[in-house]
């Protein structure tokens, strides 16, 4: 069974990654560059929830809270 095409255009990231594989890529390049987005969206996110702790206050204390059990039913500094 055939599945319908997708019509949908790359994205930038997608034309980019096809460039570099039009090229000789070894494994270990491979891992290196999966290693490398991973770290890029991983730093992405620790940026992003950085700014939500900002933004509603949260504090080392908070955490402390989270992690001894105090309000799990509902989320604190709503």
């Amino acid at each position: 069974m055939m599945t319908a095409a997708i019509k949908q255009p790359l994205s930038a990231l997608q034309q980019e990654l096809l460039e570099l594989y039009a090229h000789q890529v070894t494994d270990s390049e491979l891992s290196d560059i999966k290693d490398m987005l991973a770290q890029y969206y991983a730093n992405k996110s620790m940026d992003a929830m950085d700014i939500l702790w900002e933004e509603r206050g949260y504090t080392a204390e908070t955490m402390k809270e989270w992690a001894n059990g105090h309000d799990r039913i509902s989320t604190p500094n709503r």
